[in-house]
């Protein structure tokens, strides 16, 4: 997703994911409960803890930088009402990647699923900071927004069977085929939400499928695809 909500009051990292501030309040206002800073707490660990290991965030972040651009800022985020919507997004006016502490995919599974879902979702986004810098990418134009959704979920493994299989979408007589339906569902899901979108007179899929093959084949900045489906 590329676009986040002006209202969501951000406790944040830096780059290296060191802790700024504490939160002093949630989307409504109100201080944030015990629950909530454990999951804001948890987010900042697991954020520091991939920048540090995972070399393929490592890559897209100097590719970022040699391409004249400056990465975005990562924030660990209350996003209230929108939680079981979004896990993450990249707001391309501020350069800033946010991902939400309190969705239910981190704020529910094991450590194991929260860095993984941590880790695709920084992928993801860290993805459309670089198309972004390289392509001068304007995400308020469908079709570039599609191209770059179609790369963030291809390059960030979110549709890998594992992951897949946990949130029951897999079909397992057919995966390789079920792996590029994940893309598109994933990246018309995102197209959906653009603001420029008119699903009275638009249809995602068809947006999705008109750039597939173009978008899904360019890997750049890798030379192969990072992480194994």
């Amino acid at each position: 997703m590329s676009y986040s909500s002006n209202s969501i009051r951000s406790p944040s990292t830096d780059m290296d994911g060191k802790r700024r501030r504490n939160p002093e309040e949630n989307q409504s206002g109100a201080k944030p409960s015990i629950l909530q800073r454990v999951h804001f707490n948890n987010c900042l660990e697991q954020t520091q803890r991939i920048l540090q290991t995972e070399s393929p965030v490592f890559h897209l972040l100097e590719s970022i930088r040699e391409a004249g651009c400056q990465p975005p800022r990562i924030a660990c985020v209350d996003c209230g009402k929108d939680k079981n919507r979004i896990m993450s997004g990249f707001d391309s006016d501020k350069n800033r990647l946010f991902l939400c502490f309190d969705s239910s995919p981190v704020s529910t599974g094991n450590q194991n699923l929260r860095y993984e879902v941590y880790r695709m979702n920084i992928m993801h986004e860290l993805v459309h900071a670089y198309d972004q810098c390289r392509a001068n990418v304007d995400f308020s134009n469908l079709h570039h927004h599609a191209c770059s959704e179609i790369r963030a979920s291809a390059l960030s493994s979110e549709c890998n069977f594992k992951y897949e299989r946990k949130t029951g979408n897999t079909n397992v007589l057919n995966f390789a085929g079920h792996y590029r339906d994940c893309i598109k569902r994933r990246a018309a899901t995102s197209v959906r939400e653009n603001p420029n979108f008119n699903e009275n007179h638009m249809d995602a899929m068809e947006i999705i499928e008109e750039k597939f093959d173009t978008c899904y084949n360019d890997i750049q900045p890798f030379l192969g695809r990072p992480y194994r489906i």
